[in-house]
């Protein structure tokens, strides 16, 4: 397992502004020194048979465990191997009653985790039937109902509206199981990443299909067959940093840049892109607007092509001529992690072959060398990085 990638993601669980941030105790603490070992990821990381200030080891007891259920012995239950200490004994003294008919390991580690995450403690009261259905299966089969279930949201019967409140409630899901996963030791960090990146994809390609069939019915697109839905009638979307490399984390946003091969509507090209740049202002809206249901993931669209004064979706000729033309140090960078991952992935993957050059350029001038260091040097400050720089 990559210890800095884990190290990482024990980091945004503590960010304020993270909804999974995990409170330490103050009275598991002892002094300053105390504290301070205990903020320490490497510290968190230590063998699960060790003690760990924030986490414990829960004692699992088969034969008492087994009047309550053998199913849930089988699956989430043996599985199970550390818990946080409680934080807010309220918060854990009230999950604890909700979740008390459970297998006592069980209801420890709900009740122990609800107190220090808010947000968490508030997903499982909202879920709880769905919850105490999930710890009945595989845990890593748990979430395939949830993900499969996209694919029945915004039907011919439903329309598009059903897709915002549907898609919210598969986050819910996708996050609070993700979530217990994670800090119940049953799930690697790569898979609580491809977990989070595929609920992404999902939701996006989707999302997509469902709003370019609504502009096909519409006539907008001129020349496209309900069938060309499928392939989202030439719009692409890459899949940017963390999603495009299949690294999402609990508080990731998702960069997306949003293209359509114009070539595939030569003398109609103002009403197609008019109609694709409606399809993506209301893509981002359907995942990243906050409801009552709260959102699906933030959508970021401003890693396209000089995005101060182009539209939200361009044509893929006018993206090549800008990256040939203007291109910059740090968006060859962002290609690195590219990756087309919904809509006309063919089309996708022919754009990318286009930018091999500019992306992975043959010969490097003292001019970007000297761009690339000063990005890497901004990085460290921001990361907070020190120790000697070697080059």
């Amino acid at each position: 397992m990559d210890l800095g990638r884990r190290i990482g993601c024990f980091k945004r669980l503590n960010d304020p502004s993270c909804q999974f941030r995990l409170k330490l105790p103050p009275h598991s603490l002892v002094g300053g020194a105390a504290r301070d070992q205990a903020l320490d990821p490497h510290f968190l990381l230590r063998s699960h048979s060790g003690n760990r200030a924030g986490f414990t080891t829960p004692a699992v007891d088969p034969a008492a465990a087994a009047p309550h259920s053998a199913a849930m012995t089988a699956t989430f239950a043996s599985r199970l191997i550390r818990q946080p200490r409680p934080h807010d004994a309220s918060a854990a003294a009230d999950t604890g009653l909700r979740f008390a008919d459970l297998a006592p390991e069980l209801t420890g580690f709900l009740a122990a985790t609800a107190a220090c995450s808010p947000y968490l403690a508030g997903l499982m009261a909202r879920e709880e039937a769905w919850l105490r259905a999930a710890l009945t299966l595989d845990p890593d089969t748990a979430l395939t109902p949830d993900i499969a279930a996209i694919d029945a949201l915004g039907t011919d019967t439903l329309g598009t509206d059903a897709l915002a409140p549907g898609l919210r409630q598969v986050k819910r899901r996708v996050a609070l199981w993700t979530a217990l996963c994670d800090i119940g030791g049953l799930w690697s960090l790569d898979e609580v990443t491809r977990t989070l990146t595929t609920l992404a994809d999902r939701a996006v390609d989707f999302t997509l299909q469902r709003l370019v069939g609504e502009e096909i019915r519409r006539g907008k697109l001129p020349g496209a067959s309900p069938d060309d839905a499928a392939t989202a009638a030439g719009m692409v979307i890459l899949a940017m940093g963390k999603m495009g490399a299949g690294e999402l984390n609990y508080s990731s946003d998702i960069d997306l840049i949003c293209l359509f091969d114009d070539a595939r509507y030569a003398g109609h090209e103002q009403e197609a892109r008019a109609s694709f740049i409606r399809v993506t202002r209301r893509l981002a809206a359907i995942l990243s607007d906050i409801t009552a249901e709260g959102y699906v993931f933030r959508t970021d669209l401003r890693l396209r092509p000089d995005a101060s004064v182009t539209p939200i979706c361009i044509s893929m000729a006018a993206a090549e001529a800008y990256y040939e033309a203007e291109g910059r140090t740090w968006e060859r960078a962002a290609y690195i992690k590219a990756r087309p991952c919904e809509g006309d992935l063919a089309a996708g993957a022919r754009f990318l072959k286009t930018l091999a050059n500019f992306v992975f350029r043959k010969h490097l001038d003292f001019a970007s060398i000297q761009v690339s260091l000063v990005l890497l040097l901004r990085i460290r400050v921001h990361r907070g990085m020190r120790g000697p720089l070697a080059v």
